[in-house]
């Protein structure tokens, strides 16, 4: 049935057009003059001429019909093929296109199923997470289960910060700098690297897949990436910015990082030293708003950085 609704609309498509129009009006004149009945014409003369249509003249009629209808059936004939041979040739450019729409669909299908799955395994990242500490007696009790964990990774660090900073109040120093905050989170990261490093390279890997995708838009990009921010805590990104400043994150993680505009939520209550911010780029922070054109700045500077 299908089948039969194809073929008839293509045939309502071929009637319909012009040139198949002037074709078949010029097929019609031309069987028109074939099968005219001549005979009646005998002894008639021809439009009020001094022409009068004899019998025994019928040969040369002959000679005429085939004249006058000889050239309409042919230019019929070549109107008809030429417009077959273009009508074929657009419905193939049209299928050829809603393939090529198919195969994009596809491929976005696929990587959309991709990243889901990097999602899911993510989360099971995060749901497997468990810290524990001993007590007096050597027993281990559970501090920190699944997303949790990610607050008590950072009171680590602010524990550590403290204590450097009594230390500095006793020893009559004025400044907390950075050098030292990178020290303790060094000392956090490898305390914990059990579950630090592998969350890092896995979020790091995500936006990697992201970036490197050919499926899809730039545009599209960021809303994928941002569907990865929605489901992180304020202490995770608080992580990942200091994760990014350490030597291990700064080549590779921290370029995705701002590229994506990844800290755009960001609480600033939790940085300890909230200048730090001035080592990202304004696009790791930026708002849907201001995204455009820092993006446009960021990737000209990209650009200048991989010519030197």
């Amino acid at each position: 049935m299908e089948e039969i609704n194809k073929t008839k609309s293509r045939w309502d498509l071929f009637i319909s057009d012009k040139w198949v129009t002037a074709a078949l009006i010029l097929a019609f004149l031309g069987i028109v003059v074939i099968v005219f009945p001549w005979n009646t014409l005998e002894g008639k003369s021809l439009f009020g001429t001094n022409y009068f249509f004899k019998t025994s003249e019928y040969g040369a009629l002959g000679d005429f019909i085939s004249g006058i209808s000889s050239p309409l059936l042919g230019a019929a004939t070549i109107i008809l093929l030429v417009r077959t041979y273009t009508l074929q040739k657009e419905e193939l450019a049209k299928t050829r296109e809603s393939l090529d729409q198919q195969m994009k669909m596809l491929k976005i299908q696929r990587f959309e199923d991709n990243f889901f799955k990097l999602l899911e395994n993510h989360h099971r990242i995060v749901e497997a997470m468990d810290l524990h500490e001993k007590d007096e007696k050597g027993k281990k009790n559970t501090i920190s289960v699944k997303r949790d964990c990610f607050r008590t990774f950072h009171n680590h660090i602010a524990s550590g910060v403290k204590k450097k900073k009594s230390k500095m109040v006793a020893d009559n120093k004025d400044e907390f700098i950075i050098d030292e905050l990178n020290a303790i989170y060094d000392e956090t990261q490898n305390f914990y690297k059990a579950d630090l490093h592998h969350y890092f390279r896995f979020i790091y890997h995500i936006l990697k897949f992201v970036k490197n995708a050919t499926e899809i838009d730039d545009d599209d990009k960021y809303k994928y990436t941002s569907i990865l921010r929605a489901t992180l805590s304020p202490y995770e990104l608080a992580l990942i910015f200091y994760n990014c400043l350490h030597e291990f994150g700064d080549s590779h993680f921290k370029p995705l990082v701002e590229e994506f505009s990844f800290l755009k939520n960001l609480d600033r209550t939790l940085l300890f030293i909230p200048a730090q911010e001035d080592d990202y780029d304004k696009l790791a922070f930026a708002s849907s708003e201001k995204r455009p054109g820092l993006l446009l700045i960021w990737k000209n500077a990209q650009k200048i950085q991989c010519g030197n």
